[in-house]
């Protein structure tokens, strides 16, 4: 099955973005059972509204991602770790981050 690249799915504006994550912060109880592309397209938000988040540091104290955030970059990590999304959608070029090492940071 084809699916549209990260850079198709990334939010085109602001509102677009805080809209996208709004919805998924509205269905975080959900976040393993929203479709890949609503998944990535909120994803995709967080980087458009805040770039200087580094999803490898989302599990840390003071990696600086909102709790109700980190809820979501653990998802993304799962999905990564089972091949549900790639690297390259796990690190949208919107976050500027290290692509090494993000395996252990799943569990």
């Amino acid at each position: 099955m084809h699916h549209p690249s990260i850079s198709t799915i990334a939010p085109k504006s602001s509102l677009q973005a805080h809209l996208a994550l709004k919805l998924l912060l509205l269905q975080r109880n959900y976040l393993s059972e929203i479709s890949r592309d609503q998944f990535l397209l909120g994803w995709a938000a967080i980087a458009y509204i805040a770039p200087n988040l580094r999803p490898e540091e989302a599990h840390l104290e003071d990696g600086g991602w909102p709790d109700a955030w980190k809820l979501i970059a653990k998802e993304a990590f799962v999905r990564a770790k089972d091949g549900e999304i790639t690297t390259e959608e796990l690190f949208p070029d919107l976050f500027p981050v290290k692509k090494q090492h993000w395996r252990c940071l799943a569990a």
